[in-house]
């Protein structure tokens, strides 16, 4: 269920912004690292940049961590 609303949340909220992939080519990219035909890079990496700030997020509220210029 976790997978789902992220991989959900990540092809909203680049749908959102112009991203072309499919649900179905996002969660290719994400969990086989495969590269959609006819698709630019560009939108690869939004989907794969979208995951490592929600990894981001994750990680520093796991370590309780605090930033100053917060």
């Amino acid at each position: 269920m976790r997978e789902q609303f992220f991989l959900e949340w990540t092809y909203n909220s680049n749908a959102i912004e112009g991203n072309t992939l499919s649900l179905h080519e996002t969660d290719l990219v994400l969990r086989q690292g495969i590269t959609i035909g006819n698709k630019s890079l560009r939108e690869h990496f939004e989907v794969l940049n979208h995951k490592e700030g929600i990894d981001f997020i994750e990680n520093t509220i796991k370590k309780k961590k605090i930033f100053p210029s917060i």
